[in-house]
């Protein structure tokens, strides 16, 4: 994608703009990937705890520039089109991404909560609308220290047995845990 879009502005840079292609090509890379740069800028930045509003959006109207220039550049504006479209094509995709990794680092020191279970259009929904609703809500209500991720091993086990593996086996369950903790359990001991 990047490529295609750095082909379009050099392309409408040179024919265009008659701007020979040695200067082109470093200064449509540099609108190109600028809005990107712009961008990592304010997720360190947001990283560290700002808001980073103002290079958001001086990244974005990089991005528009560029979107818009590889547009107005071509006099076919189909051509141009295209070019533009991969030109924001590539700028969404890699802002989905990090924006993807940024929720993700949020969920593992705990800033945001778990991802909630998804629920089939078909499968869930539309079969059993009633039953999906009354989860979806009751997932919803459920205190947040007190959720379970989906597919964690504890996920169908009553919340007691959550807080005993917080504060530890009782003494009575350490006992039984040696080496044939097992035999002694189906024998009935």
């Amino acid at each position: 994608m990047l490529l295609v879009a750095l082909v379009g502005q050099v392309t409408g840079a040179v024919q265009t703009l008659g701007v020979p292609m040695i200067v082109a090509v470093p200064a449509v890379a540099t609108l190109e990937l600028g809005g990107v740069v712009v961008m990592a800028n304010s997720d360190l930045r947001r990283r560290l705890g700002e808001q980073a509003i103002a290079s958001r959006l001086l990244s974005a109207a990089i991005a528009a520039g560029a979107v818009t220039f590889n547009w107005a550049a071509h006099p076919d504006h189909l051509v141009g089109g295209f070019f533009s479209g991969m030109s924001a094509l590539g700028y969404l995709v890699w802002l989905m991404h990090t924006g993807n990794q940024r929720r993700d680092r949020l969920r593992v020191t705990g800033g945001l909560p778990p991802t909630p279970p998804a629920y089939e259009v078909f499968g869930h929904w539309i079969c059993h609308p009633v039953i999906t609703s009354r989860a979806v809500h009751r997932q919803s209500r459920q205190p947040r220290h007190l959720r379970v991720p989906e597919g964690s091993p504890g996920r169908d086990r009553p919340p007691t047995a959550h807080r005993r593996d917080r504060q530890g086996a009782a003494p009575q369950d350490q006992n039984r845990r040696g080496p044939d903790h097992r035999r002694h359990r189906r024998a009935g001991v």
